[in-house]
């Protein structure tokens, strides 16, 4: 990784950080998630990656063989969230392939989504939805 994209990075994360504590999060939430952006731009530093190339579902799971917690990929997954929000970056960084639901339970959640309902509050029934039926 070039030493523009380094400091871009850097940048990046302090600008998050900063946000994160205007919206009132706790210190203990900001400490922690600064520890692991910290270890975040540590491991990209490693790689020869261009800008693009860093906030992909492939960069993230390789980071996340390197210890495997929630806390680690809500901190870079939120990275991404505000660098996309930003226009820094070209798409957050995507989630993993969604379980096909049984044709019934599809077509509701269609349903849902094209008529009248609130479609956030649809898309989160729909994950719930779909973490209980599969698991």
């Amino acid at each position: 990784m070039n030493h523009k994209d380094m400091k871009r990075l850097s940048q990046a994360v302090e600008q998050y950080l900063l946000q994160r504590i205007e919206q009132g999060y706790p210190d203990s939430n900001i400490n922690s998630q600064c520890k692991i952006l910290l270890d975040f731009q540590l491991f990209v530093e490693r790689q020869a990656k261009e800008w693009d190339e860093i906030f992909t579902l492939e960069r993230l799971k390789e980071f996340m063989l390197q210890g495997n917690s929630s806390e680690r990929r809500r901190a870079v997954r939120g990275l991404a969230k505000f660098l996309y929000r930003e226009k820094q970056i070209s798409k957050p960084i995507p989630r993993k392939a969604r379980p096909k639901l049984p044709e019934i339970y599809e077509d509701y959640l269609h349903y849902c989504t094209t008529t009248r309902y609130d479609t956030e509050k649809t898309n989160i029934y729909g994950e719930s939805l779909r973490r209980s039926i599969t698991t």
